[in-house]
């Protein structure tokens, strides 16, 4: 693994910033809210998906 200049994490960061950055150019206060909230649901939503497959063996049907 290479640990010379932004870690991981912090790549992630970078790119996420620079998404929210794009999607969100040109979009009103009340649009970007509504698209933060859609998102974090989103995000929620896989976060259960995750939990669920594993809770379950890893998708094993």
């Amino acid at each position: 693994m290479d640990c010379r200049g932004l870690r991981n994490g912090q790549r992630m960061n970078v790119v996420a910033a620079a998404f929210a950055n794009y999607i969100g150019e040109g979009m009103t206060p009340d649009q970007l809210a509504f698209m933060s909230a859609f998102l974090q649901t989103v995000g929620e939503a896989l976060d259960v998906i995750a939990a669920a497959e594993q809770l379950c063996g890893n998708g094993e049907k």
